[in-house]
């Protein structure tokens, strides 16, 4: 059974984009990137959340009981 769940990229044109997307059992947070064309974004469920690693179980991941968002951003870089 999918899950879906509610992807929010910031920025862009007209602000934030907000998909919604139905992942399998199984799927990796690497796979569903690609599958999103966001090469190189990272994900989280939210502010002060840790980043999910590449290999993580995306479908485990997120809550079961409510709506669920992931976060996509870019790698932060310091100087």
């Amino acid at each position: 059974m999918d899950r879906q769940i509610t992807l929010l990229i910031p920025g862009g044109a007209n602000g934030d984009v907000r998909r919604d997307v139905n992942i399998p059992q199984g799927m990796t947070v690497n796979a569903f990137l690609q599958g999103q064309n966001l090469n190189g974004y990272q994900l989280s469920t939210g502010a002060g959340h840790p980043l999910l690693a590449g290999t993580d179980d995306l479908f485990k991941q997120v809550d079961t009981d409510s709506a669920t968002k992931v976060y996509a951003t870019t790698p932060a870089t310091q100087g």
